[in-house]
């Protein structure tokens, strides 16, 4: 019979499971819920106050998601890449040679895609279904996860946060497979903790082996996960010869297995130019071991401000780190297998992170930049350190800690259901609205110039608006030949009339192309969308003066660097040169 929570000794009760742990732990009522020594315990008549605030923010997280998922935005660059070889390839072909345009999936998402858009038909939703599925089943679950650790003040404070945090609305509703690192992980973390909390049996490491061998065809840093998991197992030293037995044939064969199968398939489907340019386009999020200047000393306090940002989605970023400093501080107390749950993942990560294994997203403390994806599957453990450290903080005496611990809580939650709401749907790029304007403004025999950049976009809405119909022209990455990028607007010259279609320019590129419109085009009609634009533009033969010099300007990177960021996602062959008029070959001296 489970002791009330109330009558617990102040150095910490016993664990409620088939053997006693060492050291400290919690105690566990009989509803299953971990208690933290040290906080007050809920009044047993709040209780239903806190199941039904807790009900309505898992249901309002769902909403949200729902909503941005009808919303139907344009597809996004990534998401336009994958759907390209999702729509052009067989399943056997989708899984047995590596994607297009440098993208990488693990392969269950790709079978989940495929049947999406097999009975469902090519379209946004389809190809979204299988993330909002992850991204609505992980709210519910991750609620059952923070119930069973947290008191009822850290579980709303957590789940609230969950519910309402940007990044996990966004990707819940995009064709990528992020929505899934979310859910895999809080499943595993639930599945992991009734093994402390009740003891091994062989049905419960069984439970946990199924479904850490499910995760890996379904989740890239799921190997993360079970090797944090692992980890916890092995740091609590709390089991016998009999558990580990049981742990070993029923869990850890089957993640190795399954793991090591994985591995090899995404091996094959990683090319080493892929890789390189992986590399390069995630530099920034590579922990530096030994660090030489002050971008790199500060390196992981910048990290863990971007990591707040994104993927946590709080505009008040170290006050969840505070808070999860305090709730690990206790933590580490009190139970620490509970702790190695949380932080080992995040350990493992930052240690493959220093080996270049598995960027720690990009370091760019930009809210909109959303560019810690990769470590959605850290958010779980996060946010139950963050709930910890509220409820510990919280239950201090004194008003004053009270006071600012909630104007802390107020400000995060506050600017993160503000971020949410007010920025919803969250459109990034555009290019569905832009592309359907050129289809119908655009005259029988114009042609049309697709930046290297916009390409993704218009090789998968041109079919649906019949772009593809006319004379079209590909444009190429020159960032280390930059002339190039004048060769190919000149090679639409005989057209005398051209669309541009082009999406987020370089700084460079926009230079140069203001200089050679002055230089020698006349700008008639731009449709403009978030990071998308066409302009119709009428060139003629090229005035005096020429493009000035300072328009080629290079960029000031290594040379091999300008090679490799017009490698992987941007390596496509431009268009030839057009057979030109000797007319036009004669006037052609114009060009500097």
């Amino acid at each position: 019979m489970a002791r009330d929570p109330r009558m617990a000794p102040p150095k910490g009760p016993r664990l409620a499971s088939a053997r006693p742990a060492s050291g400290a732990a919690p105690d566990a009522t009989s509803a299953g819920r971990i208690r933290f020594p040290f906080l007050h315990p809920d009044p047993d008549d709040a209780a239903p106050t806190a199941h039904r605030l807790l009900l309505a923010l898992a249901v309002a997280g769902i909403a949200l998601r729902l909503a941005a998922y009808l919303a139907n935005r344009s597809l996004f660059i990534d998401e336009a890449a994958l759907a390209l070889s999702v729509r052009d390839r067989s399943l056997p072909d989708l899984l047995s040679r590596p994607l297009d345009y440098a993208q990488t999936a693990p392969a269950g998402f790709l079978v989940l895609l495929e049947a999406s858009t097999g009975l469902f038909g090519e379209s946004e939703y389809s190809l979204r279904l299988p993330a909002l599925l992850a991204g609505v089943a992980s709210v519910p679950l991750f609620a059952l996860l923070a119930w069973r650790i947290l008191p009822a003040s850290g579980a709303l404070v957590a789940v609230a946060l969950f519910a309402f945090g940007r990044p996990l609305v966004y990707y819940s509703t995009e064709a990528k497979q992020y929505s899934f690192d979310v859910l895999f992980a809080a499943g595993i973390l639930l599945l992991a903790l009734p093994l402390w909390m009740r003891g091994v049996t062989p049905r419960r490491a069984l439970a946990l082996g199924v479904a850490g061998a499910l995760a890996v065809w379904f989740s890239q840093p799921a190997p993360l996960v079970l090797a944090g998991v692992g980890l916890a197992f092995v740091a609590s030293a709390r089991y016998d010869r009999g558990d580990m037995r049981i742990l070993l044939s029923r869990t850890a064969i089957l993640w190795a297995t399954s793991g090591v199968l994985a591995v090899a398939w995404t091996l094959v489907m990683y090319t080493p130019e892929s890789g390189e340019y992986m590399r390069y386009y995630w530099r920034n999020g590579f922990f530096p071991l030994f660090p030489t200047d002050a971008r790199e000393a500060t390196w992981l306090l910048v990290a863990l401000a971007t990591f707040g940002f994104d993927p946590l989605g709080i505009n008040l970023p170290f006050v969840p780190l505070v808070l999860a400093a305090f709730g690990g501080a206790y933590l580490l107390r009190t139970h620490r297998a509970l702790l190695w749950l949380a932080v080992a993942p995040a350990m493992l990560a930052l240690a493959a992170s220093a080996f270049e294994l598995y960027p720690f997203g990009r370091n760019e403390p930009d809210f909109h930049a959303l560019s810690g994806r990769l470590l959605h599957f850290l958010v779980p453990g996060a946010l139950l350190l963050v709930g910890a450290g509220a409820s510990a903080l919280w239950s201090k005496p004194g008003a004053r800690t009270r006071r600012l611990v909630f104007v802390a809580l107020a400000g995060s939650i506050g600017s993160t259901v503000a971020a949410t709401v007010f920025d919803f749907p969250y459109t990034r790029h555009e290019a569905r609205g832009v592309l359907r304007e050129v289809a119908e403004r655009r005259v029988a025999g114009e042609v049309v110039f697709v930046d290297y950049r916009a390409q993704h976009y218009f090789r998968y809405y041109a079919p649906e608006l019949e772009l593809d119909r006319g004379p079209i022209r590909w444009g190429g990455c020159h960032n280390a030949s930059l002339r190039n990028y004048v060769a190919e607007w000149e090679a639409l010259r005989p057209y005398g009339r051209a669309w541009l279609v082009t999406s987020n320019e370089t700084k460079v590129q926009k230079r140069i192309w203001r200089a050679y419109l002055a230089w020698t085009a006349a700008e008639e009609l731009r449709i403009a969308a978030p990071a998308m634009e066409a302009r119709r533009v009428r060139i003629a033969f090229p005035r005096t003066g020429g493009i000035p010099e300072t328009a080629f300007r290079p960029v000031d990177s290594p040379s091999r660097d300008l090679e490799l960021s017009c490698s992987g996602a941007w390596k496509r062959q431009a268009s030839p040169a057009p057979v030109l008029s000797a007319d036009y070959e004669r006037r052609r001296g114009h060009l500097p």
